[in-house]
């Protein structure tokens, strides 16, 4: 069965589902994020330093670096995440912390056992999870893909601080993993986590289930395929009724999360055109018109903020197309399909999530498949597309200890 999947043309020896989980290939990728996010911690230290080595020896003593990466550590919305893995929603009912996902911060309050502090609690399991999107990303595609997914700037910085991204990001690829290898319930379930760690990566399911209708996955008759489509789309349904429901059994409102989401964050539906015209011209909550952030003297204008989206989207979305490239290619309309689903709603909304895009996008993660079939094929170009990475993500994360998401 597994044979059928795979399509011997150039550049091209894995099939979707079938990489080598060698002890090479995790040694490679385990060195090589671990490298990434030495590199990167290194050259912000040295950036925020300005060069001045005195300064960087007492930045690495113990106090100096201690207090350095626990202000970068528990930036944004990071303390927010351990302050529900401290004390959970013990607060007013109409508390921004109602938004934030209690999965998360769950893995915090088991860890801090173990490390005797929830920041060093959060720490380990962002990192610890970390190494696991990206061995998943090898099982899916091969390890080329691999290297560009878990060297990309925005994944490197959010890899290392109190975030939930690689946690759905885990659970993403997991799920991509389980369907191919048609263990339905279990893919489910996964999205079904996913959905529960971002709220709006429920819709995941969908792809899923469209694709599985369209080209009959299962061909064994439709008594098999209405088995395997409620398998898949069950955990995923109860994941959002559980989600409903504790929201109305807690707080009385099943959508308090999107009704805190407009009322602290300014969180609304536009246009793409709107999205940009609400950057230059945003009023009110959630807008940063008015407020302004300088790394080095230099202002981040709506102009920044817009070219910056900008710049992240034409890479995601040319990472789509170039999947529509890989012709012959089992599931490949599935790739495509969920990407799309995962990109395109992120440029209908206004309001702070829009200066979070360039993070957001990591859940089309089959975007580096796309560019490692079509574009960065050969190793030199693999080792010039992380070098630009590593540059990059050190002015990721400069930015986003002084100026937000940046």
């Amino acid at each position: 069965m597994r044979a059928k999947n795979h399509v011997p043309v150039r550049n091209r020896t894995v099939a979707l589902g079938e990489g080598a989980l060698t002890r090479r290939n995790i040694a490679v990728l385990v060195s090589t994020l671990v490298a990434a996010k030495v590199a990167v911690l290194l050259g912000t230290i040295l950036l925020i330093a300005d060069g001045n080595v005195h300064t960087i020896s007492y930045l690495l003593s113990p106090q100096g670096f201690v207090a350095l990466i626990h202000g970068i550590s528990t930036d944004w919305d990071s303390v927010q995440y351990e302050l529900i893995a401290r004390s959970g929603y013990n607060t007013f009912k109409g508390s921004e912390l109602y938004a934030f996902s209690p999965l998360y911060p769950v893995l915090i309050y088991v860890a801090h056992f173990l490390t005797g502090s929830y920041w060093t609690a959060a720490l380990l399991v962002t990192n610890a999870l970390s190494f696991v999107f990206p061995v998943l990303v090898l099982r899916l595609f091969g390890l080329r893909p691999a290297i560009l997914a878990e060297t990309f700037p925005v994944y490197v910085v959010f890899s290392m601080i109190a975030y939930s991204d690689v946690l759905a990001l885990l659970l993403l690829s997991l799920g991509l993993l389980l369907y191919v290898e048609r263990r339905y319930l279990l893919a489910g379930l996964s999205l079904g986590l996913a959905g529960l760690v971002f709220y709006d990566l429920l819709v995941a399911g969908a792809v899923f289930l469209v694709y599985t209708v369209a080209v009959r996955q299962d061909r064994a008759g439709l008594r098999r395929l209405a088995v395997s489509l409620v398998s898949l789309v069950l955990p995923v349904f109860l994941a959002g009724a559980a989600m409903l429901l504790a929201y109305w059994n807690v707080t009385g409102n099943p959508l308090l999360f999107l009704e805190l989401e407009h009322s602290y964050w300014g969180v609304a539906s536009t246009t793409p055109v709107g999205q940009v015209q609400w950057l230059f011209s945003g009023k009110g909550v959630g807008s940063f018109t008015g407020m302004f952030w300088y790394v080095y003297g230099l202002k981040l204008s709506s102009a920044y903020w817009a070219v910056r989206n900008l710049a992240f989207e034409a890479f995601f979305f040319l990472g789509i197309y170039l999947l529509t490239r890989t012709r012959d290619y089992p599931y490949r309309w599935l790739l495509v399909g969920y990407s799309l689903l995962l990109s395109v709603p992120l440029l209908f909304v206004e309001g702070t999530p829009v200066y979070s895009i360039p993070r957001l996008l990591l859940a089309a993660f089959p975007v580096f498949f796309g560019y490692s079939e079509t574009v960065i094929t050969r190793n030199w170009r693999v080792l010039a597309y992380v070098a630009a990475s590593l540059l990059a993500a050190c002015w990721v994360l400069l930015t986003f200890t002084f100026a937000f998401f940046a």
